[in-house]
């Protein structure tokens, strides 16, 4: 009995060991996407600036940082807040009857990019 104990355990502590050997060799990979010539806007930007094109113009620009002063954190975080609270989730097939579209949720409902386009209009 004990002869199989010590057997389970070796086996147990080899599954383990050669568990973790996987996953440190997984984390010494660098996984990236890979990128071609071109690359284009997601067609639920491209139709949301279709219908929003004062929303969509903008100059160019080269990045640049952001001051993180105690004033635009404490905006950052109203806004954030705000929005958060104030809009419903709901997916799109569920709202438009469509799998993808990009608006504002001007009814108090969205997902993910809703919300995102609504803090974006209100911090710039």
């Amino acid at each position: 009995m004990l002869v199989r104990r010590g057997l389970g355990l070796v086996f147990a502590c080899s599954m383990l060991l050669g568990l973790t050997g996987v996953a440190s060799a997984n984390n010494e990979r660098i996984l990236f996407a890979s990128v071609g010539d071109t690359s284009r806007a997601p067609i639920g930007w491209v139709e949301f600036c279709a219908d929003n094109p004062k929303d969509c113009r903008s100059a160019s620009t080269e990045p640049r940082d952001i001051v993180m002063t105690q004033t635009a954190w404490k905006d950052l975080l109203r806004v954030n807040r705000w929005v958060n609270e104030t809009v419903k989730p709901m997916t799109d097939q569920e709202h438009w009857g469509t799998i993808e579209r990009w608006s504002y949720p001007t009814d108090g409902y969205g997902d993910c990019e809703d919300y995102v386009l609504l803090k974006r209009k209100m911090l710039i």
